[in-house]
């Protein structure tokens, strides 16, 4: 389905490509590399690096030593899975604390890690992923439109302004399409500015960093060539008609309800990728529930998360644009799905690489090795 769209959206996009970005560590070696021949004793990060992408995860608020550590050995990018966004920082609009995020920024760097940050505008989770009084404060405006403009370029300048030259690439927009519906969110921004605050967002974080490669992020469920990830596309294809300054898209891989067809998911990378588009797999995660098919089949739960980590690995290496791929979380022993509803019901979900000792699983073995041989099962 998706790939009869490549041909019209690439025509439609030539003339507003993306300035050329450097989107992920260099290959010196190519396939000579020692992580990239069969049998090699290589961790996750070795190996992707050898590779030429990023193998990345999310890193919690007061992480232990010992995970840490783990995520310095297993991973060579970071995500900061709350402590940069709006409602973390700012809880109340103006009244921001930056000490996680700057906690997280002075990890990455001292590790060595490639850094994505996440997120600058997010309508979701009042208190969270923006400040809990946004709404309120816009509504009693006399001029919503403008209070918004300038609360959205506040902090983004303040965000991006504070970490630049640091961050790599930054979720400049998390999630602007309705949770499981193809139109836009009707959120906080939206009801604000209409579709304005995209751009608006997009234009501000490239004026403060122009070297930050600039992405927008989107869970497109489970149906990757249904009606939301044709939206998601038409969304990306109307941004870089407008001239917004977009160099990348996020595609969250929240595996919940089932897992996705290979080929579905390869095309609709492909599809992005022919926009001029990066491409991440930007919240990696296996639940049980989405294996349950193959679990009542008699299927083991670690070999059947493997294989469910093994296509999203090789969509993403089947296209040179897909730059890397990041889970949502270091191990099991601390998986946002073990504590929020509705999910909390089927704790634990075990969905990570790394298992609750911090060791590697069948999945990160699969994907691994995946790596190595360049998406080649």
């Amino acid at each position: 389905m998706l790939p009869t769209l490549i041909p019209a959206l690439l025509l439609a996009t030539l003339a507003c490509q993306p300035p050329s970005q450097d989107s992920g560590p260099v290959d010196d070696t190519g396939p000579s590399h020692p992580c990239l021949q069969a049998g090699a004793d290589c961790t996750l990060a070795e190996t992707a690096t050898a590779r030429g992408v990023h193998a990345g995860a999310a890193v919690p608020n007061g992480p232990s030593d010992e995970r840490l550590a783990a995520m310095t050995t297993h991973f060579d990018s970071a995500t900061a899975e709350n402590a940069m966004k709006w409602g973390a920082t700012c809880p109340t609009l103006g009244s921001c604390d930056y000490t996680q995020a700057d906690a997280f920024m002075d990890f990455a760097e001292g590790a060595r890690l490639r850094i994505r940050g996440h997120t600058l505008v997010w309508g979701q989770s009042p208190g969270h992923g923006h400040p809990g009084d946004l709404a309120t404060l816009a509504e009693q405006a006399d001029d919503p439109y403008t209070f918004m403009e300038q609360a959205i370029t506040d902090h983004v300048t303040a965000m991006v302004g504070r970490y630049r030259g640091r961050v790599e690439s930054w979720d400049v927009i998390n999630e602007p399409l309705a949770p499981f519906g193809s139109t836009l969110d009707e959120s906080v921004f939206y009801n604000a500015m209409g579709p304005d605050y995209l751009d608006l967002a997009l234009r501000v974080a490239h004026q403060v960093d122009p070297n930050a490669r600039l992405f927008v992020n989107e869970y497109v469920v489970s149906d990757y060539d249904g009606d939301k990830a044709l939206a998601f596309v038409g969304l990306l294809d109307e941004l870089m008609a407008r001239g917004a300054p977009i160099h990348g898209a996020g595609i969250q891989a929240h595996l919940y309800l089932e897992v996705p067809e290979l080929d579905a998911l390869t095309a609709l990378i492909a599809t992005i990728a022919a926009l001029g588009l990066d491409v991440e797999l930007t919240e990696m995660d296996v639940a049980k529930l989405a294996l349950q098919e193959q679990l009542d089949d008699g299927e083991d739960l670690f070999e059947a998360q493997a294989a469910a980590y093994g296509v999203l690995v090789q969509a993403c290496l089947a296209e040179p644009r897909c730059t890397g791929v990041t889970t949502w979380g270091i191990d099991d022993g601390d998986s946002w799905l073990d504590s929020m509803p509705p999910y909390d019901a089927m704790a634990p979900h075990l969905p990570l690489l790394l298992d609750t000792d911090l060791q590697p699983k069948p999945a990160y073995h699969t994907v691994r090795e995946l790596l190595a041989s360049g998406g080649e099962a």
